[in-house]
């Protein structure tokens, strides 16, 4: 290999790793934290997940720990659908078309607790 294929190389690998790092940047820019509780007729649900749907196929997800209680570091801001799997939640809550939750996350901390019935 020439020193002028090899420079060359240098220059694309340089320019390359600085335009996924630009790109990088911008994208944490736009990233939240969320935490909150989820409450199943006022109580804790003590298991679970809740899911934050960025489109029809991709989500952010948390487990639901003993008190409800979940957190996730790294969700997009933006306006998402929320769905709530557990036992002894409605079957509604968990679809997207369904479920009537959204949250409109904003860049950096977010809290949006869950008081979901029965009824």
């Amino acid at each position: 290999m020439s020193r002028t294929t090899v420079g060359k190389s240098l220059i694309l690998l340089l320019v390359a790793s600085l335009s996924f790092s630009a790109s990088h940047a911008s994208a944490a820019d736009e990233l939240a934290k969320v935490e909150g509780t989820v409450t199943l007729n006022g109580q804790p649900l003590k298991s679970g997940a809740i899911l934050f749907w960025v489109d029809e196929t991709q989500f952010f997800g948390a487990k639901l720990d003993d008190n409800g209680k979940y957190h996730h570091s790294f969700v997009l801001a933006k306006k998402m659908t929320v769905t709530i799997l557990g036992e002894g939640v409605p079957e509604k809550y968990s679809s997207a078309e369904t479920s009537g939750l959204t949250f409109q996350f904003q860049k950096g901390e977010n809290t949006i607790n869950f008081e979901l019935t029965t009824d």
